[in-house]
């Protein structure tokens, strides 16, 4: 197969895969919708106004998250 078409195949799966570990790292329930968890039944807004950052190490395969502050510019 051509290096053209797998990359983008690989780039779709593995935004994939970031998006699930965004929502498997936050540890929160939001309605209606974004996210469900099961797990963690209550609001949080102390958890949920963050933004989540990710990186991932192409060389060892490791995912490593973590959450910034959220800070509102425009009221």
């Amino acid at each position: 197969m051509s290096p053209k078409l797998v990359s983008p195949k690989l780039d779709r799966v593995l935004c994939a895969e970031c998006q699930l570990r965004h929502v498997l790292f936050r540890e929160e329930t939001r309605w209606p919708g974004y996210y469900l968890r099961p797990d963690h039944v209550k609001l949080d807004d102390k958890n949920w106004k963050v933004f989540v950052n990710s990186r991932y190490d192409a060389q060892t395969g490791a995912w490593r998250m973590s959450k910034k502050p959220y800070i509102q510019v425009i009221g």
